[in-house]
C-alpha cells in the first residue's frame, strides 16, 4: 500500500498526521468516535512506519508539489485541499499541472491557471498546453471554477 493511501485511511478513521522536526511523524487521534477498528489501525500504523520517508514526502508536497514557486504557494495549498475534498481525479490532475510548473495568478479579480515559467520544459507549444488543459482540466471546469472563486476571495 502506498503512503498516501495509508494516510488517507488513517484520516478517514479519525487520525491526523503531522510532520515534526524534519522526518518525525506525529499521529493524533482527532475524532475518537471514528476509530473503532483497532487492529486495522495498528496494521496501518505499522505500514506507515515501513513507508516513513514516502509518508513524509507525501505530507510535505500534498497541497503544493512546487513550494519553490513561492508567489502562488498560498493559492495552491487552498486549491489542492479543496480539490481533494471534491474528487480524487480532479486533485490528481491539478496536482500534476502544478508539479510541472503551472501557476495561479489573479487577473481581473479572478484566479487563473497559467502554464508558468517551466512551460518550455513540459509544454513545448501553446497547442500542447491547450491540449493538456482540454484533456485533464476541462472535464472538471465547473468544479475548478467554484474552487478558484472561493480561493480568490
Amino acid at each position: 500500500m502506498f503512503a498516501a493511501e495509508i494516510i488517507k485511511k488513517l484520516e478517514q478513521a479519525g487520525y491526523k498526521l503531522v510532520i515534526q522536526f524534519g522526518q518525525n511523524l506525529k499521529l493524533k487521534l482527532a475524532d475518537e468516535k471514528k476509530s473503532n477498528n483497532k487492529d486495522e489501525i495498528k496494521h496501518l500504523i505499522n505500514e506507515l512506519k515501513n513507508n516513513k520517508s514516502a509518508a513524509v514526502r507525501f505530507l510535505k508536497y500534498r497541497y503544493d508539489p512546487r513550494p519553490d514557486l513561492k508567489v502562488d504557494h498560498h493559492f495552491w495549498k487552498k486549491v489542492l485541499k479543496k480539490a481533494e475534498q471534491i474528487d480524487e481525479k480532479l486533485y490528481s490532475n491539478l496536482h500534476g499541472f502544478r508539479a510541472v510548473g503551472a501557476v495561479l495568478q489573479v487577473k481581473d479579480n479572478k484566479l487563473r491557471l497559467e502554464a508558468g515559467p517551466d512551460k518550455v520544459q513540459f509544454w513545448d507549444t501553446q497547442e500542447h498546453w491547450t491540449e493538456a488543459r482540454e484533456e485533464y482540466l476541462i472535464p472538471f471546469s465547473r468544479e475548478i471554477a467554484k474552487i478558484f472563486e472561493k480561493v480568490a476571495i
